[in-house]
């Protein structure tokens, strides 16, 4: 658990884990989760990077620029990022591969500071209220 200002965090509350079965084979899945043109199909509608760990990047969103940089690449296994969903607060997104009996299982794992402290926050104001 981590102190912060606002109140304790544990990261569980900084983190939000979702995956999904696609019915397809490995290469094509790879291809979407961790290629910008693959990118672009489905998190954000222009993606700018080069397949290199330390480079930076770029993701459009909604007409919002979230600027970035490559964290991991882990060939047909794993693509870790870390991009701001708001200013000053990073959001660490790691998308992992796992081949399985219907196609492959994509878990997607996000780590943000800013919920985290947005919960802590709730925790607070709750814990100030008489009762």
């Amino acid at each position: 658990m981590t102190s912060i200002a606002d109140g304790p965090v544990t990261d569980a509350e900084r983190t939000v884990r979702k995956e999904t079965i696609v019915e397809a084979d490995l290469e094509r899945v790879w291809h979407a989760i961790s290629d910008p043109e693959g990118l672009e199909g489905w998190l954000a509608d222009q993606v700018s990077f080069d397949q290199v760990p330390g480079a930076d990047a770029s993701f459009s969103v909604e007409g919002e620029e979230r600027r970035g940089h490559i964290d991991e690449l882990d060939p047909e296994r794993s693509f870790t990022f870390t991009w701001e969903r708001e200013p000053g607060i990073p959001s660490r997104v790691r998308i992992e591969l796992e081949p399985c009996v219907s196609g492959i299982r994509v878990i997607v794992v996000e780590s943000r500071e800013g919920v985290g402290v947005a919960l802590g926050r709730l925790r607070t104001m709750f814990s100030l209220v008489a009762v």
